[in-house]
Formats: structure tokens, sequence, C-alpha cells
């Protein structure tokens, strides 16, 4: 069976099945040793413990964006996930069954679930979906968070699911996950993205993935042509096995390129440079022939984890960046969130309006100690050597430095910058503009320098 989809990261692969998700009659089951039975109750209890930490940041964020009445039922999620009746026979189960958290998770769930609906009153029936949405949260956290059953995994696994969170993309262990299959997503969605970075061949979109594979199935991703092969006959396999080495062979043949001088035939140097989500991209840039990275993209950040990236998380990031690129330019992107990008914590409770709403520089604005926090760091990481650039998003606002607080002062409200210019060096200090959307501020030498014309 071929299934067509968009190809959204290069590459062939041929693994097995491996179904990522979160409906309780696809959930893998297996049995864990008997050394394995704590660390799996500890891997229950720490999903439990972020999932009652969600509801309490959504319950908040509730009440403002649906009012005190709507926001109650994030309390009754609370406490059920609170109740010692669901939490002790679980446990028990991992113990007594030995089997993995997931599978464990989703059958109590489920149980409960239909004892709901075989009630009468229809005041129980209405809770069934609050009951497997609240599964469905703390399944969430055990695939996102933990390794989702890929220790288990004893062949090339190939990932299927309904869709992924960047976290999810992000945590897979590339020694045994080799590319991944998605029923949604498209070619700049997050999980398209973050594919590229990780070099894992990967299809999206394919409608209907996750209800024609089954665990543990053969199957070819094609990430070049868009194509699912599921079972796939001697003739298929030979056939791709012989793309794989073509490609192979055509990548040590562009290799060998990558140290030659980027020259036009009229001697006009053309600088290279190359996008990233991650900071070990910055390695693979130059090793490909780069001259530095063009652009940064800092929401990953938080796309990319269930919390938010603290300063010192913001300034390792860009510190790792300047490390491996050692002297060559960096341009950061403050952080691109709103509209059809949010946090994992921020996904429950999006905007009424979200394509009229908060997004990039709008969004940092209103959210300024989270905007001041991200500017403190990029302050703190350009005292280094080496060549920056800080293009503030893609909604730039004459008076967005003014409005953060940016004046840059040294024991400013960022604290531990330069001073900050703007206009292109004329030495004006303090509420600098962003400018237009072709303008930039710039880090260079530790100096914090708005509009700096390049």
């Amino acid at each position: 069976m071929v299934l067509p989809g968009i190809p959204v990261s290069s590459g062939i692969v041929i693994g097995r099945v491996f179904v990522l998700d979160h409906d309780a009659h696809r959930i893998a089951r297996w049995t864990v040793t008997p050394e394995q039975v704590e660390p799996e109750v500890s891997r229950f209890d720490t999903a439990v413990a972020s999932s009652l930490a969600d509801l309490d940041r959504v319950y908040e964020e509730a009440k403002v964006e649906l009012g005190p009445e709507a926001s109650k039922i994030f309390l009754f999620h609370k406490g059920m996930l609170s109740d010692p009746s669901l939490i002790k026979p679980i446990r028990e189960m991992l113990r007594s069954e030995r089997v993995n958290a997931e599978h464990a998770v989703a059958i109590a769930f489920e149980q409960i679930a239909q004892a709901f609906m075989r009630q009468r009153d229809s005041a129980f029936r209405t809770k069934t979906d609050d009951i497997r949405d609240l599964a469905h949260r703390v399944l969430g956290h055990l695939m996102g968070s933990g390794p989702a059953g890929h220790g288990q995994l004893e062949h090339p696994a190939v990932v299927i699911a309904s869709d992924l969170t960047p976290s999810q993309t992000a945590g897979f262990d590339r020694s045994k996950v080799v590319g991944f299959v998605t029923d949604l997503g498209g070619r700049t969605s997050h999980t398209s993205i973050v594919a590229n970075a990780l070099g894992l061949p990967a299809v999206v979109g394919t409608r209907s993935a996750t209800s024609a594979c089954r665990p543990g199935q053969e199957v070819i991703v094609d990430g070049d042509r868009g194509l699912v092969v599921f079972d796939p006959d001697e003739d298929e396999l030979e056939k791709y096995r012989a793309f794989i080495e073509q490609r192979r062979v055509y990548q040590l043949s562009l290799a060998e390129l990558a140290d030659l001088p980027s020259i036009t035939r009229d001697g006009t140097h053309i600088r290279i440079l190359g996008n990233i989500e991650f900071p070990e991209e910055s390695a693979t840039i130059l090793s490909q022939g780069g001259e530095g990275v063009g652009l940064y993209r800092t929401e990953f950040l938080y796309l990319a984890g269930d919390r938010q990236p603290t300063e010192d998380d913001h300034f390792e990031a860009y510190r790792r960046c300047i490390e491996l690129l050692r002297g060559r330019p960096l341009t950061i992107r403050t952080l691109d969130l709103g509209a059809d990008k949010y946090t994992q914590a921020r996904a429950a409770v999006p905007e009424r309006n979200p394509a009229l709403g908060l997004r990039s520089i709008r969004y940092s604005l209103a959210e300024k100690t989270m905007f001041r926090r991200q500017l403190r760091a990029i302050l703190r990481a350009s005292g280094g050597t080496g060549e920056g650039h800080v293009p503030a998003g893609h909604q730039h606002r004459r008076a967005a430095a003014r409005q953060a607080g940016a004046s840059g002062r040294h024991g400013g409200p960022l604290g531990g910058g330069g001073p900050v210019r703007s206009g292109g060096g004329r030495g004006h200090h303090g509420g600098g503009s962003l400018g237009r959307p072709d303008r930039r501020f710039a880090v260079r030498g530790g100096r914090f320098l708005l509009d700096r014309d390049q």
C-alpha cells in the first residue's frame, strides 16, 4: 500500500512502524523488566505532577479568557487527577503486571470513562469527554517528555502519529527513530521544521497513516517524493535500497565541494548562511560550507519544552551558537510566538481569534517580562567576540524598544548590557526604534545597537 503525503524533510528510510497515538485502543503495550518497574512508576508520577501543574496554569488563564464559571471544568480535572482511587490502581497495575505507564494510564482512564457512560444520570455521561481529555493530557506528558517506548525498540523505527508536538519530535532517540509520518501538518508546520533540523526523513499530511498502519509493520518513508509504502514487496525494497545508495554517493560528492569559496564567475563573493532552530545546527552549517547563521528561530526554546525557558536557558543557547560559529555571524530573531505558534502550556487556552490577535513583536510587548528576559540573555551573550544581529520578529513597531524598557544601560531595565544606540550610530541613548522590517537591532562587541545599517 502506497500512501501519498507532503514531503517536508528529505531522505529515504526503511524501518518498522511505531504508532504514537493517544487513542486507548492503539496505545502499545509491553512488559518491563523487574528493574524497570519503579522507574516506570516514577515516570507515571512525574506525568501526573506535570499535568496538575498544567491544570493550575490553564485554570488561571481560563479565568481571564473564559470567565470564572467556564474555567471551573479545570478544577474538576484537577480533583479527579488528585483522587487516590484513580492513582493508586494505576500504580498497582504497573507493579503487578509490569506494563508500561502509557498502557496502564490508557486502560485505567478508559475503564472510568466507560463506567461514566453506563450511568443513567446524564450529568455523569457528559463527563466522559472530560475524562478522556484528562487521559490525553497525562499521556501527552508520558509520550512527549519520556521515552514513550523508544527504549524498548530493537529495530529502526518510523514514528507514525496523528500529529507531533515539537517537544516530541525533538525528543526522539535518533539511534532508534529514523523517520516519521503524520496524518496532519504542512510544509511550514513546527514538526516539519524540527524534522529538517534533526535530519529525519518525514512525510506529513497523509490524512490516514495512523489508521492504515499496524505496529511493527515494515514501511518505507520517501521524504523526497512524499510517499509512504507499507508492506513493500521485494521489488520495491530493492528499488528504494538503490535510491538510498544513490543519495549516499550524491551526499559524498557535495561534501567534497563544501570547503570551496562561494564566488561567482565575475568574482563576486556570495555569503551563504543557514537558518537554525537548535544551537547544534550551527556546526552543521559550517560543515556544509555555510559561513554563519542567517536566522536563529528562538521560539523553539519555548515550543520544544513544557516550561518557559529561563534567562540562563536563553544565554546558554546563544553562547553555544557563538562557540560553534567561532566568530562567524549569528542573526537572532526574538521569539515569534502567537497565532498558530503557542507554547505547550498556552496551547490549551488559545486566543479566540488568533488570526487577528497577538503575534511576534506584539506578543512580546504584551509579555514584557518574557521579552526582557530574552533581551537580557542576548545582551549577556553579546559580550563575547563575533558578529550578531537581532531582528525583532515580523510585526515591527517604532516604540517597541521603549515599551519593553530596553534602555540597555548597565543597571537599567535590562541590566548587564552596554549602551543602546538608535539610528545608525548617532549616539542617541534610550527609547530606540525597531523601525521598518528591513532594519535590525545588532549586537557587536557587547553593544546593543538599534536600527544599525549593515
